[in-house]
């Protein structure tokens, strides 16, 4: 259960980074990264 949560919410963390970076394209680009690392981190931690 923990690591279907931990995708479930890396996926809602990539699926809003993505409307936002089609809004604004460079600054979003670098807080993609830095919000999506923890994430992915927790799932390889797990």
């Amino acid at each position: 259960m923990p690591r279907i949560l931990i995708v479930v919410r890396t996926g809602v963390s990539h699926f809003s980074s993505w409307l936002i970076f089609r809004r604004s394209h460079q600054r979003y680009q670098a807080a993609t990264i830095i919000i999506s690392t923890p994430f992915e981190i927790g799932i390889l931690a797990s």
